[in-house]
């Protein structure tokens, strides 16, 4: 697949005290060679590695670039690499408009000894150590990742992971609840897991403010998507797009952001209607809109669509 590495060698290497006195953290050599080669070894030639350079930027532009002549590198400079207001996400960031794409984050001090996947899925690789007063660690449940914990920070062993979900339509709703135990089992989650059958802003209506985390939704998308005859489905209760978009998107948004701490909507422009674009109009008009990403979604044919995320809360 086409996906691109991103090494941030931009920090000082702090915790490397005095070897990195006059080199750069990536550059120090580990066995036969710098860091950054056992790194670029585990890649193949083709992939692009966007490198953000700060601390010794030119001996490591300089190494990159004789040793590498095949490679396809892009440079990023990050002026604020050391001091107040340096950090690990900064310099991220300054690479966000080479990474509209799958991409690897590879920490450039982080050596992996086994084949790493390419990037198919959202994952997280971590090795495991005694203490964690030097790292940042992962903190997760079963096989589902949860967070990162600052150095030192303990992990919440005791979260526990629930799911509740609704649906309108008879089918899909079987087949949700059939596969909570599978959700149960994959994600070790202990509490129940209630699926209603029902509209979802009716089943909204009997929930507390922050009564959730996280809620995503991909909407139906008015009359483009009749899944059957019920007349409780969305395009069957609202005979035009503008009472549907109010009534029942609009106002679906507003319910999830008052029952949860964070929100994610999918919606796409389709079947002739402006739902993306009108939604994300109001949404920001209410000041509930906080982000927005783009969604791949795979096609046949090795091809790809993308649609909107808009992240609400309050």
């Amino acid at each position: 697949m086409e996906y691109k590495v991103l090494l941030t060698t931009s920090g000082i290497g702090s915790r490397l005290g005095e070897i990195t006195n006059f080199t750069n953290k990536s550059l120090v050599r580990v066995g036969d060679k710098p860091c950054i080669s056992h790194i670029l070894d585990n890649y193949p030639e083709e992939i692009e590695i966007v490198v953000t350079l700060g601390y010794y930027k030119d001996q490591v532009k300089d190494f990159l670039s004789l040793v590498y002549p095949k490679r396809k590198f892009t440079f990023v400079e990050v002026e604020n690499f050391r001091g107040e207001g340096s950090c690990q996400g900064l310099s991220m960031l300054q690479a966000k408009e080479h990474l509209q794409c799958p991409f690897i984050f590879n920490s450039c001090d982080t050596i992996v000894e086994s084949n790493i996947p390419e990037p198919h899925t959202n994952w997280v690789i971590g090795s495991s150590e005694e203490s964690n007063d030097q790292y940042r660690t992962i903190d997760k449940q079963g096989n589902i990742f949860l967070s990162f914990k600052e150095k030192g920070e303990a992990p919440n062993s005791d979260k526990v992971l629930s799911y509740t979900g609704c649906e309108v339509n008879i089918n899909t709703w079987k087949g949700l609840r059939d596969l909570t135990e599978t959700l149960r089992e994959y994600g070790d989650i202990t509490k129940s897991m209630p699926i209603y059958n029902q509209d979802a802003i009716q089943c909204m209506q009997q929930y507390r403010e922050d009564a959730f985390d996280f809620i995503f939704t991909s909407p139906p998308y008015f009359d483009a998507e009749e899944y059957d005859e019920n007349q409780s489905q969305s395009c069957w209760k609202y005979a035009h797009y503008t009472d549907w978009f109010d009534e029942f998107l609009l106002q679906g948004d507003k319910d999830m952001v008052r029952i949860s701490k964070l929100a994610i909507v999918n919606v796409a422009n389709t079947g002739g209607y402006k739902i993306a674009d009108d939604l994300r109009k109001e949404v920001s008009k209410e000041g509930l809109l906080k982000e927005e990403f783009r969604l791949r979604i795979p096609q046949f044919g090795g091809k790809f669509r993308y649609e909107p995320l808009f992240v609400l809360s309050k």
